[in-house]
C-alpha cells in the first residue's frame, strides 16, 4: 500500500495470457508437433487450408498474437477430433 496507487490496489481481479505462442514454438519438438496437427486440421477443411498454413506460419515467424492465438484452439480441437478417431 506504501508504493502502489489507490486505484493498482483497489482494481478488481482479471485473468491473464497464457504462454501458449512460446509453448507451441519451443522446444523444436513442440513446434514439429504443432505443424503436424495444424497439417492434419487444415486437411479436414473445416476452414480453409491455405489459412489454416497461414495461421501456422505467422505462429512460427513472429508470434503475433492476432492469427497465432487462434492456433491454440485449432490444435485443441483437433487433438480432440484424433482422440475420437474421426475421420479426416
Amino acid at each position: 500500500r506504501d508504493f502502489l496507487a489507490h486505484e493498482t490496489i483497489g482494481k478488481p481481479k482479471q485473468g491473464f495470457g497464457l504462454p501458449t505462442i512460446e509453448w507451441m514454438r519451443d522446444p523444436p519438438e513442440m513446434r514439429d508437433l504443432v505443424g503436424d496437427v495444424m497439417e492434419s486440421f487444415a486437411r479436414r477443411r473445416y476452414i480453409r487450408a491455405d489459412f489454416c498454413r497461414h495461421m501456422f506460419r505467422n505462429l512460427m515467424e513472429d508470434g503475433s498474437p492476432y492469427l497465432s492465438e487462434n492456433v491454440w484452439p485449432v490444435l485443441l480441437l483437433e487433438l480432440w477430433l484424433r482422440e475420437r478417431r474421426l475421420p479426416a
